[in-house]
C-alpha cells in the first residue's frame, strides 16, 4: 500500500531521501581518502533505488567479512 502525499508516494520520497543520503555519504568518503568497491557501490545503489531493504543492504554488505576466516 503506497501512501500518497501531495503527489508523492512515500515510496518515492524514501527513495529520494536514500540517494541524497548515498551522495553525501560517499562525498565524505572521498574526502577521507577511503573507496568502496565496485560491488558495494552496487549493493548500496540497488538500496538507493528502494530494490533492497536495510537489512538485504546489511546482509550483503557484512556477509565477505562474516565468511572470512580469521
Amino acid at each position: 500500500m503506497e501512501i500518497h502525499k501531495g503527489g508523492l508516494t512515500v515510496e518515492s520520497i524514501n527513495i529520494e531521501k536514500r540517494k541524497r543520503a548515498l551522495k553525501a555519504a560517499n562525498a565524505v568518503s572521498k574526502v577521507e581518502g577511503a573507496s568502496s568497491s565496485k560491488q558495494a557501490e552496487q549493493i548500496f545503489r540497488q538500496w538507493a533505488e528502494g530494490k533492497l531493504t536495510n537489512e538485504q543492504m546489511k546482509a550483503k554488505i557484512f556477509a565477505p567479512h562474516n565468511n572470512a576466516n580469521i
